[in-house]
């Protein structure tokens, strides 16, 4: 299995990152080794583009990223992979959301950016559009709904929320994590396998060829159809029940125990 293995997908937050939300000194460690030896790593989150590299060290900042849960990939800073949602879709979801549930602000990610349709307190840089749907320019690689309304608004309104949820197209999907209570609305094949195995044929490569790493929902697929499917101790019932093996926990150094047992076992 070792031999096999050339590239690392990692999510970051809660798998790649530790508490302190950084890459611990012995993960960056044996990262370098890594890539020294000539392997790749690859990003592979649920993040906007512009929210990776604030928590990554140098030796990260320039290798390929899958984001947005698969529907964007970058490499070297080109744009190598979209998988959006169109502007009609989209613009109904937004226009149904809007008129049905008080209790939710809805947003849109476009082009990296993220446009509200109200001021949401623990929001940082974003476009505040109380018509979502004219600033819909571009199609969007996200429509997300934050809960801000108080426990019994949500209530009151969850039956409505699951009747649009329920009425989405079929080229979409709703993603609900376990660990955030926001719902993201995408492509229904924006996924991070897909995005990772269009990167990876680019390198004349498979999932075969990958170990990935994850804790969440959306690394279900991922972690399921790579070669070497790892899940940390922390991640939930969903990753570990798909994962070829379990790692420690995040703040345990999970993802540096396997990649230098790999090392060891000397990969090639």
């Amino acid at each position: 299995m070792s031999e096999t293995i050339q590239v690392l997908a990692l999510d970051m937050d809660e798998t790649l990152l530790g508490g302190d939300g950084r890459v611990s000194p012995r993960t960056e460690a044996a990262l370098a080794r890594w890539l020294d030896a000539g392997r790749r790593v690859v990003i592979a989150t649920g993040r906007p583009p512009r929210s990776i590299p604030p928590a990554l060290p140098p030796l990260l900042q320039a290798v390929p990223r899958v984001s947005y849960n698969g529907a964007m990939a970058h490499v070297d800073g080109h744009l190598v992979h979209a998988d959006l949602i169109d502007c009609v879709t989209a613009r109904a979801i937004v226009e149904q959301a809007q008129a049905r549930l008080t209790a939710y602000a809805v947003a849109l990610e476009i082009g990296d950016v993220i446009y509200l349709d109200r001021p949401l307190p623990k929001a940082k840089r974003y476009v505040l559009a109380p018509d979502l749907a004219a600033a819909m320019v571009q199609s969007p690689a996200k429509v997300l709904l934050f809960p801000t309304g108080d426990e019994a608004t949500l209530q009151a309104e969850a039956h409505a929320l699951a009747e649009l949820l329920a009425a989405l197209p079929d080229t979409t999907l709703a993603l609900r994590s376990n660990r955030f209570p926001i719902i993201q609305i995408m492509s229904h094949t924006a996924d991070k396998a897909n995005a990772l195995t269009r990167l990876l044929a680019g390198w004349g490569q498979s999932l075969d060829h990958a170990a990935a790493f994850g804790d969440d929902i959306n690394d279900v697929e991922m972690v399921r159809r790579a070669g070497l499917g790892v899940a940390v101790a922390n991640a939930v019932p969903e990753v570990l029940a798909v994962a070829d093996r379990v790692t420690a926990s995040n703040v345990e150094d999970g993802v540096a125990l396997v990649v230098e047992e790999l090392l060891a076992k000397g990969s090639r």
